[in-house]
């Protein structure tokens, strides 16, 4: 079975410090799991794990033979790939990455709607989409494959139990 996994609010939140605001608009209640800097400027980025997230990654591992788990994110490359350099460094979970670039847009511009929304059905050529799913926290990127849908709570860091 192929798993289409989004990266950012599955697995982890981030909060990237943004030079208007500083780090007071840092909503979250605990340390980060681990702090990265993106870009040539350098820009601090705090990452908060989801609870229970590396158990799932540790079984998505051991469970290759079962699973062909994909990042498939609305990040772009750089910020994703940085991430996952300190969660899966050397591509043993998850072997292909989708990024910003494999979404369609949805925009409207009279309304300022604009959204990246994900379809894992352009891939049925080479993924069987019977044994495909999409696990994702953002309920508009089941619209082009419904049925692929498995819509999970969106983490945000501020709900943390383990301890």
């Amino acid at each position: 079975m192929t798993v289409f996994i989004e990266l950012d609010d599955t697995f982890l939140h981030t909060f990237i410090y943004d030079e208007n605001f500083g780090f007071m608009a840092d909503p979250n209640p605990r340390d980060p799991d681990f702090e990265l800097d993106y870009g040539e400027k350098r820009v601090p980025i705090k990452v908060y794990m989801r609870d229970c997230a590396w158990d799932f990654l540790n079984f998505l591992k051991a469970n290759k033979n079962k699973f062909e788990p994909i990042i498939y994110t609305s990040g772009v490359p750089g910020y994703t790939d940085l991430i996952l350099s300190k969660i899966d460094p050397n591509r043993e979970i998850f072997e292909h990455r989708l990024y910003q670039n494999a979404c369609y847009i949805f925009e409207k511009k009279d309304e300022d709607i604009f959204y990246m929304i994900k379809d894992i059905t352009r891939f049925k050529n080479v993924r069987d989409m019977r044994r495909s799913l999409l696990l994702d926290p953002n309920p508009l990127n089941f619209m082009l494959s419904p049925e692929n849908g498995l819509p999970i709570v969106a983490y945000n860091a501020e709900l943390h139990t383990a301890g």
